[in-house]
């Protein structure tokens, strides 16, 4: 876990938080701090029973030291997305422009603007994906091999369903062959995934951006991430590594259902 700047020092601010406990094995580093409750963190491994503990086996460190939490954080939903489409859509020759009318080719580059999707399909190697700026709903989206690049302008959300989906379909998934928002000087914060479902985030390859999952659980295999995420359980091996965009702290926001957040009343 490294900040932007991948400085492996104690100020490199890779700062990782649970609501539960943390199980770090192997030479797992995290260059910043860990905050959890920390509620029975010597007593056994975490676990689903055992929310709050602390098991500790790797070889690394945790640079920033451990802050105790007074109290479990608390996140709001994505927004809901009322019957989204769930045909299946591969983007190619074939569909561009036709069955996929929002989708506009140029040799190999295909075009999508913001509309609603349904199960998305992304491949081809020599394939780039580009999305104009806006907001997308999708039901699923499944980057398998390519590129999938930012539109000049930016930013990109993308608002992903995950409903009726069929056994081992993740609501969303980047494989290792495929690298999202890397174009120029990649921004974490010009692309975002929101999902309000329990399933799999899948996560390889190499990205720039931000996730809002807190009910899903996010499994990292390989590759870097760059930016932030937020999850209900985190799963990173294999070599991968995270990287936090201090950036994100002051240029990126997401629009969440209203809330009232104090109320007052006065007498005249």
């Amino acid at each position: 876990m490294y900040a932007v700047t991948k400085n492996q020092t104690p100020s490199g601010h890779g700062d990782i938080g649970a609501n539960g406990g943390a199980n770090l094995s192997g030479n797992f580093n995290v260059w910043g701090s860990l905050s959890t409750p920390l509620a029975d963190q010597f007593t056994h491994a975490c676990s689903d029973i055992a929310p709050n503990a602390l098991n500790d086996t790797s070889t690394g460190d945790i640079q920033g030291g451990k802050i105790p939490l007074p109290e479990a954080l608390t996140f709001d939903d994505p927004p809901p997305i009322s019957n989204p489409p769930v045909t299946n859509q591969a983007v190619n020759s074939s569909t561009c422009g036709t069955t996929i009318p929002t989708c506009h080719r140029v040799g190999t580059t295909y075009t999508l603007d913001p509309a609603p999707y349904g199960n998305l399909t992304l491949f081809g190697s020599g394939n780039t994906f580009m999305f104009s700026t806006g907001t997308y709903t999708i039901n699923s989206i499944n980057m398998i091999s390519g590129k999938l690049q930012i539109a000049p302008g930016g930013p990109v959300r993308i608002q992903v369903a995950g409903a009726s989906l069929q056994a081992g379909v993740n609501p969303i998934s980047i494989n290792a062959n495929f690298n999202v928002n890397t174009n120029g000087v990649p921004v974490p914060s010009n692309l975002s995934f929101s999902y309000n479902g329990t399933g799999t985030v899948q996560v390889n390859g190499e990205t720039y951006g931000v996730v809002y999952a807190p009910h899903a659980f996010v499994n990292m295999a390989a590759g870097n991430w760059y930016g932030a995420m937020v999850m209900n359980k985190f799963s990173a091996s294999g070599g991968a590594s995270f990287h936090y965009d201090l950036a994100l702290l002051d240029n990126f926001c997401l629009t969440l259902p209203w809330r009232v957040v104090s109320m007052s009343r006065n007498k005249y």
